[in-house]
């Protein structure tokens, strides 16, 4: 059918292994950037009365303490 040497299907096979190690590389790339933005947008707060440190997704300005129950604002460094 078609007369392929066999340099041209060796190259033919690299070729499609170096796409595929790219397009996996993206994907993962992607995944892990998605991942540590989801994280670097938590917030941190300290309870002033008892004293646990404690995080919350999204930028919020006030939150509950888990323990106590008392609303607390953010932590700024």
């Amino acid at each position: 059918m078609f007369d392929v040497g066999i340099d041209v299907f060796f190259a033919a096979i690299i070729g499609i292994a170096l796409v595929l190690f790219l397009l996996v590389g993206f994907f993962y790339n992607r995944r892990d950037r998605l991942t540590q933005d989801h994280l670097r947008i938590t917030t941190v707060f300290y309870c002033i009365r008892c004293g646990e440190i404690y995080s919350r997704p999204r930028s919020r300005e006030v939150a509950a303490c888990p323990k106590c129950g008392l609303k607390n604002t953010r932590l700024k460094f």
